[in-house]
């Protein structure tokens, strides 16, 4: 008596033909419950990753930007304090000249290099005219400061100047030294200083970082002097 076949016996054979079957990773007609990589299959997909040479590369990479952005700002930051100094200074000496329009009465403006203090007093009495200026550089041995005063044919760079201020607001010319890490990046024609120049007439200001040029414009100042 012949058996019937059984309902699953085409379902039987089928998966017996699956499972006899290479089990590839690239081969897509089978389910992913029966899919095992092959050893040999070369179409398995590769995992990449970075090795540890392009990892360090990419680490040096980011430092140098790094390096090169700190120093672009802190060049940056340096020189907008050094012009912050230089127009408080022309802001004094400017309150100076009208203070002595106003009043009618000659002033003196006090340098005092060891302090690096800047006070304005009355020509007669020696009272204070004013509050005192002090750098905004600070005192910190990092700090800027006036390391020198030029004015006629005095080159001061200690102790005290005492520069005179008419009744009418005029002056000597005169220029003050600034030095210190604010003035850095003036070039080497400039030796990491500024130059604040004004004229004794007009009061008007100029930055120069070239000692020759100061030297020129006040030796053409003397020069000139009857």
């Amino acid at each position: 008596m012949t058996t019937p076949p059984s309902e699953n016996t085409g379902f039987t054979a089928s998966r017996a033909r699956l499972w006899d079957a290479p089990r590839c990773a690239a081969s897509r007609w089978l389910p992913k419950t029966m899919t095992r990589p092959c050893a040999g299959c070369s179409l398995l997909p590769r995992q990449n990753g970075f090795t540890l040479i392009e990892i360090l590369a990419v680490l040096l990479l980011l430092g140098i930007l790094s390096a090169v952005v700190v120093v672009s700002l802190s060049g940056t930051r340096r020189r907008a304090q050094s012009e912050d100094v230089a127009q408080e200074l022309a802001f004094f000496d400017r309150l100076t000249r009208q203070d002595a329009r106003r009043s009618m009465r000659p002033s003196m403006v006090i340098f005092d290099l060891d302090r690096q203090e800047i006070q304005r007093v009355d020509a007669q009495t020696q009272e204070p005219r004013g509050q005192v200026l002090r750098l905004a550089g600070g005192s910190g041995s990092g700090a800027l400061r006036i390391e020198q005063i030029l004015w006629g044919a005095q080159h001061v760079s200690a102790g005290q100047v005492s520069l005179p201020y008419s009744d009418q607001g005029i002056s000597p010319s005169y220029a003050l030294l600034l030095s210190g890490p604010s003035t850095a990046g003036g070039g080497a024609a400039g030796g990491g200083q500024m130059w604040v120049c004004f004229a004794g007439m007009t009061g008007q200001s100029r930055i120069l970082r070239d000692a020759g040029a100061v030297n020129s414009l006040f030796g053409a100042i003397r020069d000139a002097a009857p």
